[in-house]
C-alpha cells in the first residue's frame, strides 16, 4: 500500500525543528575558516611551512572557536535525525569538491530552510 503522507510529514518534524533553528545559521566567517582548513589539508602534504602558516593564523582566534562551535551544533542535530550512522569519515574529500560545498553551503542552508518553513506552514 501506499505511504501514509501524514506519516512521512510526522517524521520529518525533527529535520524540520533543526532548520527553523537560528544556529543552523553558520557564524559569519565560517565560510573563510572553513576554506582556510580545506586549503591547509591539501598543502600539508606539498608544503608544511605553508599549511603551518595557514593554521597558525587561524589558531586561538574567535572565528574558529565560533565555527567549532557551529560544527560540533551540527553534528549533535545530525546525529539526532539518524542516531544509528556514524559521523566519522574515512577519507578526506577532494580539494575541489571541498571548496565546491563551501561556495554553496549559504545557498543549500536558506533553501532547505525555505522549504521546510514553507512546508511547516503548509501543515
Amino acid at each position: 500500500s501506499a505511504p501514509n503522507v501524514w506519516e512521512q510529514v510526522l517524521a520529518l518534524r525533527p529535520a524540520m525543528r533543526l532548520t527553523v533553528q537560528p544556529d543552523l545559521l553558520p557564524p559569519a566567517d565560517f565560510i573563510r575558516v572553513m576554506a582556510v582548513c580545506a586549503e591547509a589539508l591539501a598543502c600539508a602534504f606539498e608544503d608544511p611551512v605553508l599549511y603551518s602558516k595557514g593554521l597558525a593564523d587561524l589558531l586561538g582566534s574567535m572565528a574558529v572557536q565560533e565555527a567549532r562551535q557551529h560544527l560540533s551544533w551540527l553534528e549533535d542535530g545530525l546525529a539526532s535525525l539518524n542516531p544509528g550512522v556514524s559521523g566519522s569519515c574515512t577519507r578526506v574529500p577532494e580539494r575541489a569538491r571541498v571548496q565546491r560545498v563551501l561556495a554553496d553551503w549559504p545557498a543549500l542552508t536558506a533553501s532547505l530552510r525555505g522549504t521546510l518553513a514553507a512546508l511547516w506552514e503548509a501543515l
